[in-house]
C-alpha cells in the first residue's frame, strides 16, 4: 500500500521505527513524545492487521498496553482503545482475540470522538456478550 508518492509502507522497518521512538522516549520522556509513540503503535497495529501479520499487530498491541500501563493518559488511551478496536475487527476469532475485546470493552468510552462513537461502542458491547455466549457454550 502506497500512501505517498516517495513512501511505500511495505519497505519501510516499522520494528526498527518503533524501536528508534522507544529509544527517544526514553531521552526525552515528555507526554508530547509518548502520544508520537502510541500513535506509531496505532499506526504499525493498523497496517500489519491490514496485511494479515497478526503476530506482529498483537506485539504491537502489547507495545501499546506496556505504553499504556507506564503512562494512564487520555491521548494513550485514546490509541490503545483505537488499535483494540481494529485488532478485534482483523483478527476475528484468533487467538488472545476475547481478551483484545474485553481490554476494548473496557476502554469503550475513551475511544476518540467520531460521528459514530455511539454506534461504535453498541457494536462493541453486542460483541462482547456475543463472543462470552460463545465462550459459555464452547466449554
Amino acid at each position: 500500500m502506497r500512501l505517498f508518492h516517495f513512501f511505500d509502507i511495505n519497505k519501510a522497518n516499522i520494528s526498527q521505527w518503533i524501536e528508534s521512538y522507544k529509544n527517544i522516549q526514553r531521552t526525552y520522556p515528555e507526554k508530547e513524545v509518548r502520544e508520537n509513540l502510541a500513535s506509531g503503535l496505532f499506526n504499525a497495529t493498523n497496517h500489519y492487521g491490514r496485511a494479515d501479520e497478526f503476530v506482529k499487530m498483537e506485539e504491537s498491541l502489547q507495545e501499546l498496553r506496556k505504553l499504556h500501563d507506564a503512562h494512564p493518559e487520555k491521548e494513550v488511551r485514546e490509541k490503545l482503545a483505537s488499535g483494540l478496536f481494529n485488532a478485534t475487527n482483523y483478527s476475528g476469532d484468533r487467538e488472545g482475540g476475547y481478551e483484545n475485546l474485553f481490554l476494548l470493552y473496557k476502554l469503550r468510552f475513551d475511544l476518540p470522538e467520531d460521528p459514530n462513537r455511539a454506534r461504535i461502542i453498541k457494536v462493541i458491547e453486542d460483541l462482547l456478550i456475543k463472543e462470552s455466549i460463545k465462550m459459555i457454550e464452547d466449554k
